[in-house]
C-alpha cells in the first residue's frame, strides 16, 4: 500500500480498500467501521452503501467489477 492509501484509510476509518482491476487507482472502493462501502472514482467518493451490518472489515473488486464485502 503506498502512502496515499493510508492517508485515505486514516482519514476515512476505512478498514480496507481495493483497487478496481484494470483501472489503476483512479476506481476503488472502501469498507469502513461506519457500516459503509464507499465507490470512489478520481479521488471523489461517487456512492456510499451503507450494509445492515455492524463494521464491514473487507472489501475487495472481482474482475468483473462486482464487489464483495466481510462484514460482521
Amino acid at each position: 500500500m503506498n502512502q496515499f492509501e493510508w492517508t485515505l484509510i486514516e482519514s476515512l476509518f476505512a478498514s480496507s480498500i481495493s483497487v478496481l482491476p484494470g483501472e489503476g487507482v483512479d476506481s476503488f472502493v472502501t469498507s469502513g467501521e461506519d457500516r459503509t462501502i464507499r465507490i470512489w472514482e478520481m479521488g471523489e467518493c461517487q456512492q456510499t452503501i451503507t450494509l445492515p451490518a455492524q463494521s464491514v472489515w473487507s472489501v475487495t473488486y472481482l474482475q468483473n467489477g462486482d464487489i464483495v464485502t466481510g462484514s460482521r
